[in-house]
């Protein structure tokens, strides 16, 4: 299935990618302009109109957009070919939806446009993270082109083939940890970890993160900061307290992995778990079973004080080393694969990310579900 798609086999033909579906008018309410006026000779012939065909919208002269994979709060995303490169590979391409109101706003939004792409394309040397291929402004609009996956994302996984057992968690865990503890190691905060943007490639089993749209670099100046985080960024039950008073920080993301660990034992999501008004927490063991070590380990992912909460990745790996009756495999650390490098010119960084994903990808062994 590759990116969350919906509208399979819609075409994008609007002049604007943030419009990809062409407008359709209410059932019955066609206006004057939509209803198709007969010449003579159709009068005459009776003969039937023939089908108008739109043209293919194409993008900086290469790619070709097919259809439509999903829409959110930061731009729309199709799946596209690209007919400069032999063969006409699929890629994806996510267009962000700045408000543009003055040439001011859009020198801001051009400055955080080409850092969150040069942040991409670093975060893209890991195996477990879409590559970006390119990046482009066309007419005020910005465009980053990343590797089209094929695969399901855990919502989908789940909706296949049931909910998972506590050692399909656990091995999960193992397998997604060392690629969020890379993408905090750069300073990122992905902010919107879930299942859906988590996806198990179909070609080789690996598990890939998706969907930085809405990354936060820990980094950035405080002016900067406070520009971006004017409003909460997440999806609602996932996003833990501090990230609702827009103050996220790496172990965010944990709590949204902890919340990611349920939705995969049982199916449901956030919303559906009972509320303790006391604690600000959900109680999530009156629907869930589990071994009583996992059962800590997953309440310490998941309490809402961050005095309490695992702070970092590496120490998610030691509880779930306490929480498994099976000895846990802890891969090389990243920090010892990708150069340290700035990558001050863009286009050495993605000049720069094949080699090293080919080599972390033959690091991996090949797991199941």
């Amino acid at each position: 299935m590759g990116h969350p798609s919906f509208a399979p086999g819609s075409e994008a033909r609007s002049g604007n990618l943030t419009s990809p579906i062409p407008s359709q008018q209410p059932r019955g309410k066609a206006t004057p302009n939509d209803r198709p006026q007969p010449s003579n000779s159709q009068i005459s012939n009776s003969s039937p109109p023939k089908a108008q065909t739109s043209k293919p919208q194409i993008l900086n002269n290469r790619y070709r957009l097919i259809k439509v994979l999903g829409r959110g709060g930061f731009g729309v995303t199709v799946l596209a070919k690209d007919y400069q490169l032999p063969g006409h590979p699929e890629c994806v391409i996510k267009q962000l939806c700045p408000l543009i109101q003055d040439q001011e706003t859009l020198i801001r939004a051009r400055y955080r446009f080409q850092r969150e792409a040069k942040s991409l394309a670093i975060l893209g040397g890991h195996a477990q993270i879409p590559l970006l291929l390119n990046y482009f402004e066309q007419k005020g609009q910005f465009f980053l082109v990343q590797e089209f996956i094929p695969g399901n994302t855990l919502t989908q996984l789940v909706k296949l083939h049931g909910v998972w057992k506590e050692a399909e968690v656990i091995r999960f865990l193992q397998d997604i940890l060392p690629a969020l503890g890379y993408v905090h190691q750069k300073g990122v905060i992905h902010r919107d970890l879930k299942p859906s943007n988590i996806m198990r490639c179909s070609v080789d089993n690996r598990l890939v993160l998706l969907d930085f749209g809405a990354m936060k670099s820990a980094l950035a100046s405080e002016e900067t900061s406070a520009q971006i985080t004017r409003q909460f960024v997440g999806t609602p039950g996932f996003a833990p307290p501090e990230q609702q008073q827009l103050r996220p920080c790496f172990a965010s993301d944990l709590y949204a992995l902890g919340m990611t660990c349920l939705f995969l034992l049982s199916g449901h999501w956030p919303q559906a778990f009972p509320w303790d008004k006391r604690r600000q927490s959900i109680q999530w063991t009156e629907l869930i079973s589990v071994s009583q070590p996992f059962e800590l380990f997953l309440n310490r992912l998941l309490v809402p004080d961050l005095n309490q909460r695992y702070r970092s990745v590496e120490e998610v790996l030691n509880g779930l080393k306490n929480a498994s009756r099976e000895p846990i495999e802890v891969f090389e650390s990243v920090a010892n694969v990708m150069p340290k490098n700035d990558f001050a010119d863009l286009q050495n960084c993605l000049h720069a990310q094949a080699p090293q994903r080919r080599y972390l990808a033959q690091k991996r062994p090949d797991r199941g579900r």
